[in-house]
Formats: structure tokens, C-alpha cells, sequence
């Protein structure tokens, strides 16, 4: 124990020397003048949060990208697996290659929370509805607000509250306001082709059979450009939280397009002779969803926007005048002050190789 704690020691160290020299993306200035301010979050608690915290840790991968977004990253010692997998938000952000990792397969190390002398922690209901874990956070005696949403509109909710704790609301306004924008101007676009061609689609989660349930993120922000999705009002097996479709079921449905969210699914669907008798795939029609600071869609995403311009784009291209890339690049520029080359453009919208695997970095 007593060599674990030396570990850390010099850890933390090195992290605050490292912090003090790297600049941060997005950099917000501020004062240690003790105040505070309360925030309620998610699920109704009201927390009395510093008003200038210096220490951040983000146990949600939805909340670390976004107080890195928000212009704190260099405030953010502590976080998550999945967020330090995100290989492109360390390039936006080069302070977050010095975030030390206090959180895996849900489970907290409380121990370095505290080494980092940590002043305020988000993190999502999951964890939060976890009696060992909730036992850890009470006991630590650090305010932590719940970052949690279903839906849309739960999440620019849940980013509002994360703006609010952070005191940064101006922020948090011109990222929901990019994101109904992106919402806004795809349905209109859309909705105003004259015989559109209505798609059926599936969209294919982390693996080929896990899909959308009726209310989910991925189910509302694909409705946005008026595809029917095909998995939404079909009965679906709940496996550990998650909506799963059988073979047979999904072969039944005849989507004429696909969307994988997971590299190399898309392939190994076009490959697999089981799926050949599916419209999409007879037709070519079965595409790799972009993967940018995480898979542009998923749950725990930031880039829901980008994912319902690129959808629709990818689907109507004439209904618009201006490309995906192109809001790509105002995205990551507008939230991260980062203008991104063309050829990491085209890799994330290949979503191959910008995100560490699970196993890669544990």
C-alpha cells in the first residue's frame, strides 16, 4: 500500500508540473476566491459547487469531452477509461494526455481522486445508482453532480447543467445552439424535397444486433432526417441495459440501409452470407458511421449534431449546400479552436484508427 501511494505521489506531481507548462484548448481564465454556486442536476439534487474549480475529475464519458469542450481540459487531472481512449479530443486538447485514469468498468478509485485533491466530480447515473459506489462518493465528502439523459432533449439538458456547474453557461448555449441549429436545418431541408424517398434503416450499435429502442438517442437524432427506423417499434430482447435484435428478426425488417457505429462491423456485414439477401447490403448501402472525439451518435457522445448532418448529407446530398466536412471543420473549430486537416477529416469520417481500442488502454 505504502508503495502505491509513493506511485501516486509522484504521479500527481508530475501531472501539475506537466498541467502549469501545456497550454489548454479553449483555455477559460478564473480566481481561487473560495465562492461557490448550486446547481441542479440531473436527477434533482441540488449541489453547492466551487465556483472556480481547479481540479476537475469526470468519471461520464459524455462529461469529460465536454469540459474539455467547455474549455477546461487543463482543469481535468481526473477521468474516465473511455474518455482518455479518445485519441482525436487529445489532439484538440494536449492537456488531457496528462489525465490520469481513476475509472474503469465502473468502478471509481477513490484513492487517487483524493490524492489529486479534486474539487468537483461529474459522473452518470449509472454510477450513481451503484450502492458501492455511491458509498465512495458520500465518503470522499466531494460535491459531484449527475450528468444523465435518454434522449435529445435530456442531453442538451444534461449539457446545460454541465455549463451551469462550470459557470461557462455562454458556452454551453452556443454548443445547443450549433446542435438545434443542426436539428432545425436537416429536418426543414429534408422535409422540403418534393417525392422524397423515405429510407428504411438500421442502425447497428457497438455490434451487428444491438440496436435502437423507441426514445434513444439514436433512434430520436435518425428520426430527425424522417428515415423510418426499422428496430423502434419492433418487440427487442433488454440484455443488460441494452436493445438487442435478432438475425432473423433484423433479416425480416429488410432495412435498404445499414449505419455501424463500430469499425469493421460494416464490413463483416457485407461479407457475412447471412445478411447477402438484405436490401442494403444487395445494394451497397451499408455505412460506417464517423468516429471523431467518439462515435458520432452514440449515447455518450458529444457530436450528436455532426452525426444528423452527416446522416443527412450521407442520404439527401442535394437537399443541402453546404457538405459534412464542411461542419466538421466549423465544429471543431467553433468549440475547440482548432482548425483539422482535411486528412484527418477523411479519417473520421472513415472511423478507422482515431480511437484506441477497450483493451489498448486499461
Amino acid at each position: 500500500m505504502r508503495k502505491n501511494n509513493v506511485l501516486i505521489a509522484i504521479m500527481v506531481l508530475i501531472l501539475m508540473l506537466s498541467l502549469i507548462a501545456l497550454p489548454a484548448c479553449n483555455r477559460r481564465e478564473g480566481n481561487t476566491d473560495g465562492e461557490t454556486r448550486v446547481v441542479v442536476d440531473s436527477v434533482g439534487r441540488e449541489v453547492e459547487v466551487p465556483k472556480d474549480p481547479q481540479a476537475i475529475c469526470t468519471l461520464s464519458a459524455f462529461a469529460g469531452p465536454l469540459v474539455c469542450l467547455y474549455g477546461f481540459s487543463d482543469r481535468m487531472p481526473a477521468t474516465c477509461n473511455n474518455v482518455l481512449r479518445d485519441t482525436f479530443l487529445k489532439q484538440l486538447c494536449p492537456a488531457l494526455n496528462y489525465s490520469i485514469n481513476v475509472k474503469n468498468s465502473g468502478t471509481m478509485n477513490a484513492e487517487s481522486i483524493m490524492a489529486l485533491n479534486v474539487d468537483v466530480i461529474f459522473l452518470d447515473k449509472e454510477m450513481y445508482s451503484d450502492p458501492d459506489e455511491k458509498k465512495k462518493l458520500d465518503t470522499m465528502r466531494i460535491p459531484y453532480v449527475v450528468v444523465d439523459y435518454v434522449g435529445m432533449d435530456a442531453q442538451i439538458e444534461a449539457a446545460m447543467v454541465v455549463g451551469k456547474a462550470l459557470g461557462c453557461e455562454d458556452i454551453a448555449q452556443k454548443y445547443i445552439d450549433f446542435y438545434r441549429t443542426a436539428i432545425n436545418t436537416v429536418s426543414s431541408n429534408i422535409t422540403s424535397i418534393t417525392d422524397r424517398k423515405v429510407y428504411t434503416i438500421y442502425h447497428s450499435i457497438n455490434e451487428a444486433t444491438r440496436t435502437d429502442s423507441a426514445g434513444d438517442l439514436g433512434a430520436e437524432w435518425i428520426g430527425v432526417t424522417g428515415c423510418k427506423n426499422v428496430s423502434i417499434d419492433s418487440e427487442l430482447n433488454i440484455e443488460d441495459g441494452k436493445s438487442m435484435a435478432n438475425l432473423e428478426t433484423i433479416l425480416s425488417w429488410d432495412p435498404e440501409v445499414i449505419i455501424c457505429n463500430e469499425p469493421g462491423v460494416d464490413d463483416a456485414i457485407l461479407a457475412d452470407k447471412t445478411w447477402s439477401g438484405v436490401n442494403a447490403v444487395k445494394n451497397n448501402r451499408v455505412y460506417q458511421i464517423p468516429i471523431g472525439i467518439t462515435r458520432y451518435g452514440h449515447p455518450n457522445g458529444i457530436e450528436t449534431a455532426l452525426a444528423i448532418y452527416w446522416l443527412g448529407t450521407k442520404l439527401y446530398p442535394d437537399a443541402f449546400d453546404f457538405t459534412i466536412e464542411q461542419k466538421m471543420k466549423e465544429f471543431y473549430y467553433t468549440f475547440f479552436n482548432v482548425e483539422v486537416s482535411d486528412e484527418t477529416i477523411a479519417q473520421i469520417i472513415q472511423g478507422d484508427g482515431i480511437r484506441t481500442e477497450k483493451n489498448k488502454n486499461s
